[in-house]
């Protein structure tokens, strides 16, 4: 099942010269669901025949893609790998062989897949280049995506997150943390949702902004479970130069465990509220009227500082509030 948190995929209109996930338009999602083409990420449908800089159908754009922590060779961006560890095809699972693998996590819907041993990805990255094209300098980007699991084995791995804007500093993301159970059970292929937003970036037109997801053995003795990444959702968005005009009138606090929002004009409206770790804690799509919009908190909620980010036909208004 495709992830609830975001909307339907965007269609990318993108030039075959940028050879990775090219953002070209801000607060709108750009989406990676490894069942359709996305030029400059994946051709057609992935099916684990590896990468090319200039692929084939089934094949991942070398140019967006760096794999490490393999036996049998990694994946350098701008390169072709369409061999061993790299390539080892399509499956619904209880492989054995390490390497990538294009998992069929539920009926005809194909994620990329990684299948950790001993001598693979363990430790071992997987880098996705973004570049921004929007035109504007970008200080916020949210990022979503599903980790799929076959927990079959008995032991316990993780897969983690994190984002440079050099290729060189990560800075990791804890809430987005995740770690398979050490005890082997019968249930089908899991899906777990992970989303985050990254604020105080100075992301210029034409840099990249590089997503990394690190696995590693974290408990037990036994083969490893197979993990798979899916429905990756980018949107950049720029707050810091959004017009101050158009949101003037709209003031948003909170107050007695709800989000008050005051002179915010007519029409579909989306609030995202985040933790400070960056952790989507509460999403919300309403209709405005014109009155004042109340969204009741969770009384389970923490207390302390939280970011809105609301979404609505002018754009995109970030402001801290405090649940006391």
């Amino acid at each position: 099942m495709k992830t609830k948190l975001y909307l339907i995929i965007v269609a990318l209109s993108m030039s075959n010269s940028w050879a990775q996930l090219s953002v070209t338009a801000i607060s709108t999602d750009f989406s990676i669901d490894f069942d359709t083409s996305i030029n400059g990420v994946n051709e057609g449908a992935y099916d684990g025949t590896g990468f090319d800089p200039a692929p084939s159908t089934g094949d991942l754009d070398g140019n967006a893609w760096e794999i490490k922590g393999f036996s049998l060779g990694n994946q350098d961006y701008n390169t072709t790998n369409t061999s061993g560890d790299m390539a080892r095809g399509s499956s619904t699972g209880g492989v054995a062989s390490g390497g990538l693998y294009a998992f069929e996590v539920a009926t005809s819907d194909f994620a990329f897949g990684i299948q950790p041993t001993g001598s693979d990805f363990t430790p071992g990255t997987i880098t996705l280049k973004v570049t921004n094209n929007t035109g504007v300098t970008i200080s916020d980007a949210e990022i979503a995506y599903e980790i799929w699991i076959l927990n079959d084995q008995e032991r316990a791995n993780s897969l983690n997150f994190s984002y440079s804007t050099d290729d060189l500093s990560y800075t990791d993301i804890a809430a987005l943390d995740y770690t398979s159970p050490e005890a082997s059970d019968a249930s089908p292929w899991i899906e777990n949702d992970r989303s985050t937003i990254i604020t105080g970036l100075t992301l210029n037109n034409g840099d990249a902004l590089y997503l990394r997801w690190t696995g590693s053995d974290e408990l037990g003795s036994a083969a490893r479970d197979e993990f798979a990444i899916d429905d990756i959702t980018v949107n950049l968005s720029n707050t810091l130069s959004v017009d101050d005009s158009n949101f003037k009138q709209t003031n948003i606090y909170a107050m007695n465990n709800s989000i008050l929002i005051d002179g915010l004009e007519a029409g579909t409206t989306t609030l995202d509220l985040y933790n400070l770790l960056g952790k989507l804690v509460k999403t919300n799509t309403f209709i405005a009227t014109g009155e004042i919009q109340k969204i009741e908190l969770s009384e389970s909620l923490s207390l302390g500082i939280y970011i809105v980010h609301l979404k609505t036909k002018k754009g995109i208004l970030s402001k801290k509030i405090i649940k006391r």
